[in-house]
């Protein structure tokens, strides 16, 4: 046997065993013979393909094609295939059921009791699905209205337990004194609300029967009412005749004279205006002394000289005053002079 034969027998056989061991894995022995039935669904969340198939808790099959149909109702084909001397009744229910919390799931078939012969369903014909949630799957679709009755009577029990415990009338709970606090005092807010809803009533209809003396008082003095109005109104007449043309004329003379005011402190302030341009154009006597240098040195020394004389005369008022004789001036220089030097 040439190595192109091994090599291909080999291939095949490979292929083979990597087709079986991939529908063994996903629970379908294809060395074992199984018959095949199908299921319609509408709904089989967390069904997976290789989910077993039970009759009374033991293994008898596997799901081998879980498929969406098209159509109006998208429901689901399941496909279970069974070991091949299992024989099941036609009314069989194929109930998918969750086994545990964790999701984990499985098809349990259910029937009243076995089938032979006709009775049997016929392989490849479809059965009755059902689905069962947990607490369902759980406790079994008979017994789960009495075990809901169970877990309300269960519920209740603990309901009154808490109830007792945490806010009856002698329960010292914080929850139960604020609940008896609070209903205090919706009921004091209950008889509070009723006294001011009397006191309010008491009160508008007292309004109201002054508000009704007070309106048929006014109805029988209206004829003295439009007598007083029109007295105020041939008074205010009089008043706005014999002064109102007085009152204007006095107004007007006002705003003449304080016309005449304003054109003259207009004219001063163009006068002020005028004369300090000037002077900052270097006009008039301040004009010059602001521009001139020379002339506010000058004045400078003007007043230094000025105030040298002035010294002068106060230290030798001698100097000054016309004496007969020349030596006289010249003594009275002397003696100052030692003056000053003894002074020194």
């Amino acid at each position: 046997m040439s190595n192109e034969i091994k090599i291909g027998i080999l291939a095949i056989v490979t292929i083979a065993l990597a087709f079986w061991g991939y529908k063994f894995i996903i629970g379908n022995n294809i060395l074992v013979k199984t018959n095949s039935y199908q299921v319609l669904y509408d709904d089989v969340t967390g069904l997976q393909i290789g989910t077993d198939v039970k009759i009374h808790g033991v293994d008898v099959g596997t799901v081998s094609r879980v498929e969406l149909l098209p159509g109006e109702k998208e429901q689901v084909l399941v496909v279970l295939d069974l070991d091949k001397e299992i024989s099941i009744p036609k009314e069989t229910k194929a109930v998918i059921a969750t086994t545990s919390v964790m999701g984990s799931m499985e098809v349990m078939l259910k029937y009243d009791k076995p089938c032979n012969g006709t009775g049997c369903a016929e392989v490849g014909s479809f059965l009755e699905g059902e689905t069962l949630g947990l607490i369902g799957s759980m406790v079994g679709t008979d017994n789960l209205e009495l075990y809901i009755k169970q877990l309300e009577s269960t519920l209740l029990v603990l309901i009154d337990s808490i109830d007792q415990k945490f806010l009856g009338v002698e329960s010292e709970n914080p929850l139960a004194k604020t609940l008896r606090n609070l209903d205090a005092t919706t009921g004091q807010l209950a008889v509070a609300s009723s006294k001011l809803n009397g006191l309010l009533n008491n009160e508008i209809k007292s309004t109201l029967g002054n508000l009704d003396n007070l309106t048929g008082e006014l109805d029988k003095n209206k004829g003295a009412m439009v007598n007083v109005l029109k007295n105020a109104d041939t008074l205010t007449s009089q008043l706005a005749a014999a002064n109102l043309d007085q009152t204007i004329g006095e107004f007007q003379q006002t705003l003449e004279d304080l016309q005449k005011t304003l054109a003259s402190a207009t004219s001063t302030l163009d006068g002020v205006s005028a004369t300090v341009s000037g002077i900052g154009k270097g006009e008039g006597t301040l004009g010059k002394l602001m521009k001139d240098d020379e002339m506010y040195y000058n004045l400078q020394r003007l007043i230094s000289s000025a105030d040298s004389l002035s010294n002068d005369l106060k230290d030798h008022p001698y100097r000054y005053v016309p004496f007969k004789s020349r030596k006289k001036v010249k003594r009275f220089e002397r003696l100052d002079a030692k003056e000053d030097a003894s002074s020194n």
